[in-house]
């Protein structure tokens, strides 16, 4: 029984994770001689979370729950601060939800069908709506670990466009070249400005949407000295870029000091109570060993 409870177990996670991607690599090659279907089926790659959204959403129409319109929106919100809201919508986020919570009842229920155990059926109904809000946890992460990342591009980013408008380019011209030479999460953020502009979308509106975006005070910092000197109309990015950079530094360098306190602290007490008593051991232990045999002669 625990075998085949393992082997179920295996299964359920490989069809889970098991990719996609040539199964919408054949359905391109069939539609290869519509270029225009061809173009319209590689903006969005289909894989399993947005296989399971049909499933999904027929359950909870099935059982009349609908997404609230404030659910709605705080959702799409943190998509859209994670990065995700090119290739997730809120009812697949939704789905995400309801197959955890399905997947984590499901597997105590077969436990305690397997085992003959009513206290794995209990477990089922407290495990189901963890497994609902287990999605949300590693969303807040995602977020959490996105806008890490921008603050570790920030500076060398802003350097290379200042070096950029140094040699003569104009300020979105270099964000477009050092976007598209450059790797990262705040990469792709402004090659979207970049992008946003060549489309007819105002800068200083460009950079105020990433901002909203990324949800980084370094960043905010940033478009707010960027949006006032082009409001004024004179020169000055160069500087202004310069500056920007020099305070980003400045504070990676504080956070990078306070880290380190922290972790002095935090090592104090793994210290006093493995080493510490290891190191007396070591200095006194020959000392009650010479007391013990002076007792006993």
């Amino acid at each position: 029984m625990p075998m085949l409870i393992a082997s179920l177990s295996f299964v359920l996670v490989v069809l889970v994770l098991m990719p996609t991607r040539w199964i919408h690599v054949q359905k391109v090659k069939k539609g290869f001689v519509f270029m225009s279907s061809y173009v319209a089926s590689t903006t969005r790659k289909a894989g399993p979370v947005q296989l399971i959204t049909p499933f999904a959403m027929s359950l909870l129409a099935t059982l009349r729950i609908r997404i609230r319109p404030k659910q709605r929106k705080d959702i799409q919100v943190k998509l859209i601060h994670a990065g995700l809201s090119e290739n997730w919508t809120v009812e697949n986020f939704v789905s995400v939800q309801v197959a955890c919570a399905l997947l984590a009842a499901l597997y105590f229920l077969f436990l305690g069908w397997a085992s003959g155990q009513p206290d794995y059926y209990l477990l089922a109904l407290a495990v189901g709506p963890l497994g609902y809000l287990l999605p949300q946890q590693w969303l807040k992460s995602r977020i959490k670990r996105r806008q890490e990342s921008i603050r570790r591009e920030l500076p060398h980013l802003l350097n290379a466009v200042a070096i950029m408008c140094e040699a003569g380019l104009h300020l979105f011209p270099a964000l477009r070249e050092v976007s598209t030479r450059q790797k990262g999460v705040l990469a792709q953020e402004l090659l979207i400005v970049a992008s946003d502009v060549s489309y007819g979308v105002g800068q200083i509106e460009a950079l105020e949407k990433m901002a909203d975006r990324c949800q980084v005070e370094e960043v905010s910092r940033f478009v707010s000295a960027l949006s006032q000197t082009i409001e004024r109309g004179a020169g000055g990015i160069t500087a202004v870029l310069r500056q920007q950079a020099s305070e980003v530094w400045e504070d990676r360098k504080k956070k990078a000091q306070k880290l380190g306190a922290e972790a002095s602290l935090k090592l104090f007490l793994p210290l006093l109570l493995l080493a510490f008593p290891a190191m007396t051991i070591f200095i006194l232990g020959p000392v009650f060993i010479e007391l013990f045999r002076f007792v006993l002669n």
